[in-house]
């Protein structure tokens, strides 16, 4: 979160920018106006004949800093529920595909027999399908899609569906039954 903070973009860049001349600005009139007797920042004679104290860095400090204090809090709460929403949203979008796919293979199962189809184009389909699909997955959605093909006999010893491609990084394949291409290579029976 904090790598996001330090890498702003260009737009922040302007803000900060400005908001640093702005500052600049501030200060060389609070300068200009401690030299200057009417405007009240330097010490003064009042009317009575008193001796009235100048601003101090105290004074604008009170002035300044619960201001700057609240800004900086505002734009963080800001930050964070902006990031809160794009997490939900992706997440959201993740599981609309998630239930899309699902839906399409189930047709293509039903409606194409997937299972004993000769047309290597719904083979094909659905091997284009689950690979892409697979990358915007998370890791338990990508294991009920393992569970789902090992449950419809598509990933069995001879593969209806090519999965050897896919994004399967970090995805826990206890309780499925793993077809020879998942496993690790160390577990596999070596060739003579």
């Amino acid at each position: 979160m904090l790598r996001k903070f330090l890498s702003p973009s260009v737009k922040s860049w302007k803000i900060f920018v400005v908001s640093i001349l702005l500052f600049l600005a501030i200060l060389m009139l609070i300068h200009q106006g401690y030299s200057l007797t009417w405007t009240g920042f330097g010490d003064f004679i009042a009317a009575n004949g008193e001796t009235v104290r100048g601003k101090t860095l105290w004074d604008w400090m009170q002035l300044f800093l619960i201001p700057i204090f609240l800004s900086v809090v505002v734009f963080f709460l800001n930050h964070s529920e902006r990031m809160s929403e794009r997490e939900a949203l992706a997440d959201r979008e993740r599981k609309v595909a998630f239930q899309a796919y699902l839906d399409r293979m189930t047709d293509l199962l039903l409606k194409e027999k997937l299972r004993v189809s000769k047309k290597p184009e719904v083979r094909d389909v659905a091997r284009i399908r689950s690979i892409t699909v697979l990358e915007g997955l998370d890791t338990n959605q990508k294991r009920i899609v393992l569970l789902f093909f090992t449950e419809a006999g598509l990933i069995t010893q001879k593969p209806i569906i090519d999965l050897s491609e896919a994004n399967l990084n970090r995805v826990d394949l206890q309780r499925i039954d793993q077809p020879s291409w998942c496993q690790p290579e160390s577990s596999q029976p070596e060739k003579i």
